[in-house]
């Protein structure tokens, strides 16, 4: 197992390494630059090529790249051009918005998709099964701009039950910190709950055919507990791979979800940093992205091993 560690360890450092060089290259050959979002099109060229040398863009390319990883290895993402604040300390702002709406959301998902596919898997073929099935699909079906907005429109505008937008720190105040963040995770995990549904209902479904159930069954064993001891933890395991991926997205930002409910999270920062034009600050975000997946990937493996003993990493 160290020695897988160790192997995985140097493979995500060359992603990640090989992500945030393609995101600099491709920052530097799209349309659009800083100095134009900064001073405006129409200032002057001597301002212009002034404020060009300061940020360094006058500088080769190639120079330019290995002075940003000379000050990436030490630990420093840069300044962003638009407000001359740390890029580190404005990441480390907006996460303590993104990961509890991440946490909450795939709480919510995971509260109905688990109990939703079981339920649907041992009911097959019955008006159970349909009914689970056609909201399942009815999930996959809404856009969560729609539902968000809907959401708003009942729980905010017409019963006032949660507030409309906005945020407040769960870590300052978790009460009313989580009122607000409730209308954006029941949409956030609502999709993801009718995708884990349907996966947890086929993934049961092969299970319990196989010849280690029907001898379970064979041997007088109570249905219960065929279910819960050998058929969940062997179905949840493509499961486990859905919720790797969906949490990689969760916690780098849902930008849609954080536009509608003006949340100020990784994801609007992220987009707001491609209308600046803030190349600092947007290569930042795609290094803790990829980070960010980077964890989930290797947290999802190790789950692997946990559920199925079968699964060994030499």
């Amino acid at each position: 197992m160290i020695a897988y560690l160790i192997r995985r360890l140097l493979h995500s450092i060359v992603v990640v390494a090989g992500v945030a060089t393609i995101a600099f290259a491709l920052l530097h050959f799209i349309p659009g630059d800083p100095v134009d979002a900064i001073l405006g099109v129409e200032s002057t060229p001597a301002a212009r090529e002034a404020l060009r040398h300061d940020l360094g863009l006058d500088r080769p390319l190639l120079t330019q790249y290995v002075a940003w990883w000379g000050e990436v290895l030490r630990g420093d993402l840069g300044e962003s051009v638009m407000t001359g604040q740390s890029v580190s300390q404005l990441i480390r702002q907006r996460l303590p918005t993104t990961i509890p709406l991440a946490v909450l959301s795939m709480s919510i998902a995971l509260a109905i998709a688990v109990p939703a596919g079981i339920l649907s898997a041992i009911k097959r073929n019955t008006w159970v099964d349909g009914l689970v099935s056609m909201i399942a699909f009815a999930g996959l079906s809404l856009p969560g701009f729609w539902l968000g907005a809907l959401l708003i429109l009942g729980f905010s505008v017409h019963w006032r039950i949660f507030p409309p937008g906005g945020y407040v720190s769960v870590f300052q105040d978790p009460i009313d910190g989580l009122r607000h963040l409730v209308l954006p995770a029941i949409a956030l995990g609502t999709t993801f709950a009718a995708v884990l549904t349907r996966m947890i209902r086929s993934s049961l479904l092969e299970v319990l055919g196989k010849d280690y159930i029907r001898t379970a069954r064979a041997k007088g064993q109570v249905e219960r507990r065929i279910l819960i001891r050998h058929a969940l933890r062997n179905a949840l395991i493509p499961a486990v791979t859905i919720i790797g991926v969906q949490a990689g997205f969760l916690l780098s930002g849902a930008l849609v979800i954080e536009q509608i409910f003006s949340l100020p999270g990784i994801g609007r920062l992220t987009v707001q940093a491609v209308f600046d034009r803030d190349f600092p600050l947007l290569q930042g975000c795609i290094i803790v992205i990829a980070l960010i997946f980077v964890v989930a990937n290797l947290i999802t493996d190790l789950i692997y091993v946990y559920l199925d003993p079968r699964i060994s990493y030499q």
